[in-house]
């Protein structure tokens, strides 16, 4: 679990990326785009500021910028993941930067027909994404176009103050800061209260804001980077269990069993047990098989297969 505030880069298309995703689960995290999510294959779960919403193959979801978010698959899901910055639209349909989208499944909003059309519609742009055949610029900016037009019309929505958005703002980079900090210190003696005087805030207000904002307290979220860290060195090294707490933060066994069970279902012995007669490469597999982005060749052929449904 790393970099929880996602920096999205725009490499293909300015203000535009596309990708699918292979993905299991998806710690919890925040980034600064707007992001449409439409379900491929399996089913998934997300947990967003004290709800939860499953969505099923061909539902989608739209989440307005630096909204936090997890994501957990039913087994296994492929997800085609649109993320937009709100700047694409901005000149000629300004109102945008103060819309809000609301958190609800899309099939359950959308008109039969609509729902339908916004799921080729997506599958059309990412194929043109990858494709990248001539002029396949102007084709992503009218197909992203279509589907911003469709959520306008057919998502609730929240219209924000200029006051209250900016204020939102502040809020979204203080955690980005904060999570930013953690993630590059997770493995050193952590306190809130130190966090909290970098940030010029009070302890009672960042431990609230913190818990707003990822539906765990400080502790547990350090926790659960703690215990990604002992999983990749229980499974690529043969470091002892008293080395593997110190080397990914918990000061000694005991912390790091108590952890790592409630995090995983299994104490890190057995975990490790688990992968004891594997080769490398099925290890390095099981670590990265949260969350497997598809290249753009792979990502074409799931593509093809889907255009012909």
């Amino acid at each position: 679990m790393r970099q929880e505030y996602e920096l999205i880069e725009h490499s293909i298309i300015k203000n535009m990326k596309v990708f699918l995703v292979n993905l299991d689960y998806r710690t919890p995290h925040i980034h600064g785009d707007m992001e449409m999510c439409l379900i491929l294959d399996g089913g998934v779960t997300l947990f967003s500021r004290n709800r939860q919403l499953h969505f099923d193959r061909d539902d989608f979801f739209l989440l307005s910028p630096c909204t936090p978010h997890e994501l957990r698959a039913d087994k296994h899901a492929l997800i085609l993941s649109i993320q937009i910055k709100k700047s694409l639209c901005m000149d000629y349909y300004p109102q945008i930067n103060n819309t809000e989208f609301s958190l609800v499944s899309g099939r359950s909003v959308f008109p039969a027909e609509k729902a339908k059309l916004l799921r080729d519609t997506a599958i059309s742009l990412a194929y043109a994404y990858f494709s990248m055949e001539k002029g396949f610029e102007f084709q992503c900016m009218s197909l992203v176009n279509e589907l911003l037009y469709l959520f306008v019309c057919h998502l609730p929505t929240v219209c924000l103050s200029e006051d209250g958005r900016k204020k939102q703002w502040i809020h979204y980079e203080r955690i980005r800061q904060i999570t930013e900090y953690i993630d590059a210190h997770f493995s050193e003696k952590l306190l809130l209260s130190e966090i909290a005087k970098m940030q010029h805030l009070s302890l009672h207000y960042l431990s609230h804001l913190f818990k707003d904002y990822f539906q765990m307290s400080f502790q547990q979220y350090v926790a659960a980077l703690r215990c990604e860290k002992a999983r990749q060195l229980l499974l690529l090294t043969s470091l002892n269990l008293l080395d593997i707490s110190l080397e990914s933060g918990f000061s000694d066994i005991k912390y790091l069993n108590k952890a790592f069970v409630r995090q995983y279902g299994y104490s890190p012995r057995e975990y490790r047990a688990q992968f004891d007669r594997e080769e490398l490469p099925s290890k390095q597999r099981s670590i990265l098989s949260t969350q497997e982005f598809l290249s753009p060749k792979a990502s074409l052929v799931w593509l093809e297969r889907l255009e012909r449904v």
